[in-house]
C-alpha cells in the first residue's frame, strides 16, 4: 500500500512539473477565436455532443466568422470518414493537429482531456493552457458515482484520495497545474438543467460560474451522416416496432452477458419488430452484425446511438444514463436489471436513489422482460406516468436549437 501511494505521489509531482513547463510554453502560442478544436471519447469515436456541435459549426463557418473547425482522433479510419463528408480532421499526433492544439481558442471534449502517463484523452490536453476549455459531458442524470462522488460516497476511500479532494476544493493552483493536464481541472461543463448542474458539481466540485445550462447538441439533428449510419437508418425504416437494448459497462469480474438476452427473447417478438442493441463503448462482447431475416442488429460500440433514439419504439437499459436521453424523446423505458445485487457490490456504486431515478418498469427475468415488451407495444403511453414526467422535467429544462446552444456557450465563456 505504501509503495502504491509513493508511485501516485511521484506521478502527481511529475505531472505538476510537466504542466508548469507547458503553461510557460503556452504564453508564446497565439490563439484565434475563429479556430475551434474538438475531440471525443478518448480519441477513438466520432460522436456524442462534440460531433453535433462540430458539424453545426463546420456547416456555418462563414456565418459565424470561423476559419477552422478541427476534429482530432487517434484512429485514421475516423479521420478519413470525417474528411469524406467534407470536414477538417487530423490524426491526434500529426503536426497539423499539434499546430491547431496550440492555436485554437476553444478546446471542446466530452470525456477526458488527457493523462501524461496513459496519453488517452479526447484531445492532447497538455496543449490546452490559454484555451477556453469546455467539457460537453456525455450523460445527463447519471445513476453511478463519478470522480469525486466516488470518494465522498465510499467510506473506504483512501487517505490519499481524500487529500487530493481537499487540495482540489481549497487550492486553485492545484486544480490548474496538478490535477489535470492543461488546466482541465478548472474547465467549463455543459449542463441540461439545474438538477444536472448540481449532479456535475458533486462529481467535479467546481463553482457555479463554470456550468453552462442549455440544451445538449446531440438532441439536435445532423445534416450529414456516415455511410454505415445511413445503412442502419434505411434498415430501421422497414420496421413498425424498434426495440433498442443498451446495457451499461460492467467490469471484467461481472458474470452478466448481454448477448444472451436477444437469443432468449427472440421467439417472443412479433413480426415487423427490429431488435437493435449496442454494447457500451468499453465492452468487448459485441459482434457487430446486421441480420435482416431475424430483424436483429448488433451495432459496433463506436456507433453514435443519438442518431437512432428518435426512431425507436422503446429503450431497454439498466444503469445507463441513456434512460434520461429516452425521457427527452418521451420513449418508453424498461429497466432490465437481473444482476442488480451483483452490480451494487462490484461497481462504483450509485449516486442517487435508484428507485426514484428509474421512472419506469423494472424487470429482473427474461419472462418479465418479454411480458413488459408486449404490454408496451400494445399501449406505449402506459409507462408515461407522473413519475416519468417529473423526471423528464427535472433533467430537461432546455429545448433550444443548436444555434442557441452555441450562443449560450459563448456568452458564458467570454
Amino acid at each position: 500500500m505504501e509503495m502504491n501511494i509513493m508511485i501516485l505521489v511521484y506521478k502527481q509531482f511529475v505531472e505538476f512539473m510537466y504542466n508548469i513547463v507547458m503553461a510557460f510554453r503556452s504564453m508564446f502560442w497565439k490563439r484565434s477565436k475563429d479556430c475551434i478544436l474538438f475531440g471525443a471519447w478518448f480519441g477513438t469515436k466520432y460522436g456524442d455532443n462534440p460531433r453535433y456541435l462540430f458539424q453545426y459549426l463546420s456547416d456555418h463557418k462563414e456565418k459565424l466568422g470561423l476559419k477552422h473547425v478541427i476534429w482530432v482522433s487517434r484512429d485514421k479510419n475516423i479521420v478519413d470518414m470525417i474528411r469524406s463528408i467534407g470536414y477538417e480532421a487530423y490524426l491526434m499526433t500529426s503536426k497539423e493537429s499539434i499546430y491547431y492544439h496550440k492555436h485554437c481558442k476553444y478546446h471542446i471534449i466530452c470525456e477526458s482531456c488527457n493523462n501524461l502517463f496513459t496519453n488517452d484523452g479526447d484531445i492532447m490536453g497538455q496543449y490546452s493552457y490559454g484555451a477556453i476549455k469546455i467539457n460537453l459531458w456525455h450523460g445527463s442524470g447519471a445513476l453511478k458515482n463519478v470522480d469525486y462522488s466516488i470518494i465522498t460516497n465510499n467510506k473506504d476511500s483512501s487517505v490519499f484520495m481524500k487529500f487530493k479532494m481537499f487540495l482540489h476544493d481549497n487550492f486553485w493552483f492545484y486544480r490548474y497545474f496538478a490535477e489535470e493536464n492543461g488546466g482541465w481541472g478548472n474547465c467549463y461543463y455543459l449542463s441540461s438543467s439545474a438538477a444536472e448542474t448540481e449532479q456535475l458539481k458533486s462529481f467535479f466540485r467546481l463553482k457555479n460560474r463554470l456550468f453552462i445550462e442549455s440544451n445538449l447538441p446531440r438532441n439536435c439533428s445532423l445534416t450529414k451522416v456516415l455511410c454505415n449510419e445511413k445503412a442502419v437508418l434505411e434498415e430501421i425504416r422497414k420496421y413498425k416496432h424498434i426495440i433498442f437494448y443498451l446495457p451499461t459497462f460492467r467490469g471484467n469480474d461481472s458474470t452478466y452477458n448481454y448477448q444472451k438476452v436477444y437469443g432468449s427473447i427472440s421467439q417472443e417478438l412479433k413480426d415487423n419488430t427490429l431488435w437493435l442493441q449496442k454494447a457500451h463503448s468499453a465492452s468487448d462482447q459485441h459482434v457487430s452484425i446486421m441480420d435482416q431475416k431475424l430483424g436483429f442488429i448488433d451495432l459496433d460500440p463506436s456507433f453514435d446511438i443519438n442518431i437512432l433514439l428518435p426512431f425507436t419504439s422503446m429503450i431497454i437499459t439498466d444503469y445507463s444514463s441513456v434512460a434520461v436521453d429516452a425521457l427527452y424523446y418521451n420513449k418508453p423505458i424498461i429497466y432490465y436489471i437481473p444482476d442488480i445485487e451483483e452490480y451494487k457490490k462490484s461497481d462504483r456504486g450509485f449516486c442517487c436513489d435508484i428507485n426514484e431515478r428509474m421512472c419506469g418498469p423494472k424487470v429482473y427475468t427474461i419472462d418479465g422482460l418479454s411480458r413488459m415488451i408486449k404490454e408496451i407495444l400494445k399501449n406505449p403511453d402506459s409507462v408515461i406516468t407522473d413519475e416519468y414526467i417529473r423526471e423528464k422535467e427535472k433533467w430537461w429544462e432546455h429545448y433550444c436549437d443548436i444555434d442557441q446552444i452555441w450562443i449560450d456557450i459563448q456568452e458564458k465563456t467570454q
